[in-house]
């Protein structure tokens, strides 16, 4: 079951969506950069899981 956001965190989600900058700084980066780093290892370690045979969904970290 899912819970409503609050006021708090609707305002939140808002914010981080309309940071111009932050959108700008993860395009000049084009795959070298932090967020790329932080998704290709949360990869690395979804592919390891399935070898180990891991079915379903995996979780994963979000990187902000």
């Amino acid at each position: 079951m899912q819970r409503a956001l609050s006021e708090w965190e609707r305002e939140r989600i808002r914010e981080v969506a309309n940071d111009l900058m932050a959108g700008k700084a993860a395009r000049k980066t084009k795959g070298k950069g932090d967020i790329a780093k932080h998704y290709r290892a949360q990869l690395d370690e979804m592919k390891q899981l399935r070898e180990c045979g891991v079915t379903g969904r995996i979780d994963f970290e979000d990187f902000f």
